[in-house]
């Protein structure tokens, strides 16, 4: 029956993908079919709920919050990037050790001359320099981010929006502060 179902499905995304109208009869008899076949397949049973387009390989490896837990992680730093030209940088982060290994986030600098201590946070505890352009400005090379590590700091943070804006009111963690390796938390920090 899997067999037939993914027979199905291949031929509907092919048909609709080749511009098949919607209305198409063998369009249709072949969802028909499929839905069909769907409802046997599926191993619900009367007050069951089914976990839509989840398979349980899927489920299986599934694997806690895409967010880490509060604390220090070490952190290995991707190659930077404008987020607004002119305005902010990201600085991407994948964590490389303990329970969140494999956890991926960015941690954002803005670039106006009062927001310039979080940059200068980011790139001390890298070990990165600025050093002055030939036009007299200063800078540093994206290059010199990438493959450096640091212990990123994430802070449990209240979700304050409103229910309009997607709020729930409810918690999560959010990478908040780069500190150099073996560094303790600051005070002012927790």
């Amino acid at each position: 029956m899997e067999d037939k179902i993914s027979e199905l499905k291949s031929k509907i995304k092919a048909a609709k993908e080749a511009g098949v109208p919607a209305d198409s009869p063998k369009l249709k008899s072949w969802e028909t079919e499929l839905a069909k076949l769907d409802k046997k397949a599926s191993p619900a049973t009367e007050g069951t709920f089914v976990i839509p387009g989840a398979t349980e390989n899927e489920y299986e490896a599934a694997s806690g919050s895409k967010f880490a837990k509060a604390g220090l992680h070490l952190s290995e730093f991707g190659m930077p990037y404008e987020k607004t030209p002119g305005m902010s940088l990201a600085f991407p982060f994948t964590i490389v050790a303990g329970d969140d290994k494999g956890k991926e986030n960015e941690v954002f600098a803005g670039l106006g001359k009062n927001a310039l201590w979080k940059l200068k946070e980011i790139l001390t505890a890298l070990g990165v320099e600025i050093k002055k352009t030939k036009g007299g400005g200063i800078g540093f090379d994206f290059a010199e981010v990438a493959g450096k590590q640091a212990q990123v700091l994430w802070r449990t943070q209240q979700d304050t929006r409103s229910l309009s804006e997607g709020g729930t009111g409810g918690s999560y963690t959010k990478p908040v502060s780069v500190l150099p390796i073996g560094a303790e938390i600051p005070e002012e920090l927790l």
